[in-house]
């Protein structure tokens, strides 16, 4: 009886063995990978600031005066991107400008000065560009309107004044950028501008033609 029971637990031993040597150690499987394509449709609200060169030409006494100087402002506006990854859209913006130039004169003991400046800004503008997924380069132009001002003053011993000039500008716009979407809601850009306005009268005697040129530096926050 003994040899019966110790036959049947080595018989039994041995089938687990080999049981256990034919078994598998399980395959962990990683879950599939979902991939995330950037889309920039919808609208956008955001702030710049940047550097500009402008130059006044007078017609009549062929001269030019070079301005230079820093502004700031913001931007609204809307991209639609098609299946085939053309974006196109408007935007609005405007900025307060530091451009400005100042010519001083000194005989003997009197001193004239003349400062010409251009006060603000801004586009109204298509855009038009090619999406490689969240960077999106593109060419942009429309019109653009901006305020310009030139102050004369004299002083001389026992006297000071000065007087001032302003008019609203009216023209183009054209250039293009570079912009990165560096989160899902928030996208930077730089932009190289061309502001050509038509001419206007100072002073009602000396007419001018300005221009400005700019890099911009913007930050936007897209609404997604």
């Amino acid at each position: 009886m003994k040899r019966i029971v110790l036959a049947l637990a080595a018989a039994t031993l041995t089938l687990g063995a080999a049981s256990a040597a034919d078994m598998r150690a399980p395959v962990y499987k990683a879950p599939p990978m979902t991939q995330t394509i950037f889309n920039w449709t919808g609208f956008y609200i955001g702030a710049n600031g940047g550097f500009g060169w402008a130059r006044n030409s007078f017609s009549g006494i062929n001269g030019t005066s070079d301005l230079q100087g820093g502004f700031a402002g913001g931007q609204v506006g809307y991209n639609w991107q098609t299946p085939q990854n053309w974006v196109f859209g408007i935007e609005v913006d405007g900025d307060w400008s530091d451009i400005k130039h100042t010519d001083t004169v000194t005989v003997g003991a009197v001193t004239g000065s003349l400062t010409q400046k251009v006060d603000a800004f801004g586009t109204v503008r298509g855009r038009v560009g090619y999406a490689f997924g969240n960077v999106l380069p593109y060419f942009t132009g429309g019109w653009a309107w901006g305020r310009g001002t030139s102050t004369a003053s004299l002083a001389f011993p026992g006297f000071a004044g000065s007087t001032s000039s302003s008019n609203d500008l009216s023209g183009f716009a054209i250039g293009g950028g570079v912009e990165w979407a560096f989160a899902q809601n928030w996208s930077a850009k730089v932009e190289y501008m061309h502001l050509d306005f038509s001419d206007k009268v100072y002073f009602n005697s000396v007419s001018a033609n300005t221009d400005v040129d700019m890099v911009k530096f913007g930050v936007n926050y897209l609404f997604r």
